[in-house]
């Protein structure tokens, strides 16, 4: 609740300092990262932030998830690539499989992390 607060705060007084209140980005690194994340779900409905910038982190890292994710495959995203007929002929390839997925419109990612 304390980082609500905050957005809050400084929605109602961005523009005095020049700033856009429609243009909030939440940023944060490793834990903080983690708790952005958090947030960006716990305000989904009613968002302050336009954009969330988590460095070092999400809601799927590290022991505030509960457990250490171990995946230097990155199979997670290379699940996600084959739903869309991105997956990579070589399990060595994941640039064929970003450059694929860049082509995918943003609904459509969303719909389907969000199932």
């Amino acid at each position: 609740m304390d980082q609500r607060v905050a957005l809050e705060w400084v929605r109602d007084n961005i523009a005095s300092f020049g700033g856009d209140p429609a243009k909030i980005t939440e940023w944060g690194q490793s834990a903080g990262a983690m708790s952005a994340d958090y947030h960006s779900f716990a305000y989904y409905s009613d968002p302050i932030a336009r954009g969330y910038f988590m460095q070092s982190g999400d809601v799927f890292l590290g022991p505030a998830a509960g457990f250490v994710v171990d995946d230097p495959a990155h199979t997670s995203f290379s699940f996600m690539a084959a739903h869309f007929g991105c997956a990579s002929d070589s399990k060595d390839d994941g640039a064929a499989e970003l450059d694929c997925m860049r082509c995918i419109p943003f609904d459509m990612i969303e719909n389907f992390i969000g199932q």
